[in-house]
């Protein structure tokens, strides 16, 4: 029965509040269809220690060769530009904690 009510009072939240894009402003989802289809994905190869597109699988970008990164290897799974960088900065300025899942 919770998960009912809860699902209740989502639908009844959205259509008071319908969810708005983080990107294009368009009602009806948080990250619309048009710029979630704008997320590039990383693909290999990509920088053994930072996550950042390579040259060659396996090596070192040229960025972490002139300029070694503090942390262990970390991995990106998308690049900050674009549609990403919109929705990090309205979560990380405007409150659009929602955007997280």
């Amino acid at each position: 029965m919770t998960k009912v009510a809860g699902r209740l009072a989502r639908d009844l939240i959205n259509l008071i509040f319908p969810p708005v894009c983080a990107n294009c402003r368009k009602v009806g989802a948080l990250l619309c269809g048009t710029c979630r289809q704008q997320i590039t994905w990383m693909e290999e190869p990509v920088c053994t220690s930072c996550g950042r597109p390579a040259l060659e699988p396996a090596t070192i970008c040229l960025s972490c060769r002139e300029q070694p990164i503090p942390l262990q290897p970390i991995r990106a799974a998308v690049p900050f530009e674009g549609v990403v960088r919109a929705v990090i900065h309205q979560m990380k300025y405007n409150g659009y904690y929602a955007l997280a899942r």
